[in-house]
């Protein structure tokens, strides 16, 4: 890989160097010359050329390069150097007039045109600012006071501790101590104890963050069963207004088989009821009054019948033990308290009946039969009348 280089140096007026030209060899270049020949101002020239002069305001001529580098004739501070890299060869040209107009220029030298146009030389074509280029390749001159050796001797130690003969090294341990202090002093207070209480309070806060993700974690594995067991739910709801649809249908279907039942029930109590009131030959159907008051007749007539019946087994038990030898009959008063109570003749009974009946059809059949045939003819005219209230109510419905 080919190394930045500079291969030629054009000195126009800077210091006390005018109309240098000097072209360096390959490798290190070691310049030989008396006090105040310029070699400080050459290093200096070079700078200039790749940063321009430094901003400082200060009145020193030392610490000002301005005043220490611009021509003892007054014209103007210009040069220009050509440097080989990588990318290819440069000319840089930088010129300097009181009291601050300046010009900068980098040329192709391949292309012959301006290239870098607003850029800094240095930083460009050897990629170092100012700063790192001052404190490694560059050394100022070397001011020597009335001391003499003394702060020679110093400057050289700034050089080599700090790479800058006008820094102090009391001074920069002053600033490390004052730097140090603000970072932590001796009550325990500065930049330090305010980022380790940041530091803390940061990892409370994370614990607090961490046990939140714990239970937003905790809350979505219950939100995520809740929702499968909403799922199952949801199914079994499903299942179920299905089932209840079938057994729904099941009950219509069921219902409409019972009225299809009744409907056909209806029709065969008409049908009885037609048959039984064709057997009347003719006569008045008995009303429902007198059916009625019939049936109580016949329900007093076989309780009655009961009661004589169970008098007479009591008797018959009261009476056995006294059929054997020796005993005597009841007297008349005994036996008029246990004469069997009178029954009502069936003659009303078949008074009754004819009412309901005609004459030929109550005397051929007697009261007994004549009250079953009776009660089988009420039974059908009711059914026929609820079939008619049925048809009725479905017709009002419909």
């Amino acid at each position: 890989m080919m190394a930045t280089r500079i291969e030629r140096i054009e000195i126009g007026a800077f210091g006390c160097l005018s109309d240098v030209v000097l072209t360096p060899a390959t490798g290190i270049n070691l310049i030989e010359a008396p006090n105040e020949a310029g070699k400080s101002t050459l290093a200096a020239f070079i700078k200039f050329v790749l940063y321009g002069f430094s901003s400082t305001r200060s009145q020193s001529v030392a610490e000002n390069e301005k005043k220490l580098y611009m021509p003892w004739n007054g014209t103007r501070a210009s040069g220009s150097l050509v440097i080989s890299c990588p990318s290819g060869s440069f000319r840089v040209e930088r010129t300097y007039d009181l009291p601050s107009k300046e010009h900068v220029e980098i040329i192709n030298l391949q292309t012959r045109k301006p290239v870098f146009q607003s850029l800094v030389p240095g930083e460009v074509l050897f990629g170092a600012p100012e700063e790192l280029f001052v404190k490694s390749a560059y050394f100022r001159q070397l001011f020597q006071n009335k001391n003499g050796d003394d702060a020679l001797a110093e400057q050289v130690q700034n050089i080599l501790f700090s790479a800058d003969e006008r820094i102090s090294a009391e001074k920069a341990q002053k600033k490390l101590r004052e730097a140090k202090a603000e970072l932590r002093n001796a009550q325990n207070r500065g930049v330090i104890p305010d980022l380790e209480g940041k530091l803390a309070r940061y990892r409370d806060e994370c614990e607090r963050a961490a046990g939140l993700h714990e239970r937003i974690r905790a809350c979505n594995e219950t939100l995520t069963k809740t929702a499968d067991e909403l799922a199952r739910e949801r199914e079994k709801l499903s299942r179920l207004q299905d089932e209840r649809r079938n057994v729904e249908k099941y009950a219509a279907r069921a219902q409409l088989e019972r009225l299809q039942a009744i409907d056909a029930a209806e029709a065969e109590a008409k049908r009885s009821y037609d048959r039984a009131a064709a057997e009347f030959s003719g006569a008045d159907i008995p009303d429902t009054s007198a059916v009625r008051e019939l049936m109580n007749d016949n329900a007093q007539y076989m309780a009655t019948l009961q009661e004589r019946d169970r008098r007479v087994r009591e008797n018959q038990r009261r009476v056995q033990p006294l059929g054997g030898r020796g005993t005597r009959r009841p007297c008349c008063a005994r036996a008029r308290k246990t004469a069997v109570p009178r029954v009502p003749d069936r003659r009303i009974a078949s008074v009754r009946l004819r009412r309901l009946l005609p004459v030929p059809a109550a005397a051929r059949l007697g009261p007994r039969r004549g009250l079953v045939r009776c009660r089988t003819a009420l039974r059908r005219r009711r059914t026929g009348r609820q079939a008619a209230r049925g048809r009725a109510a479905r017709q009002a419905r419909l």
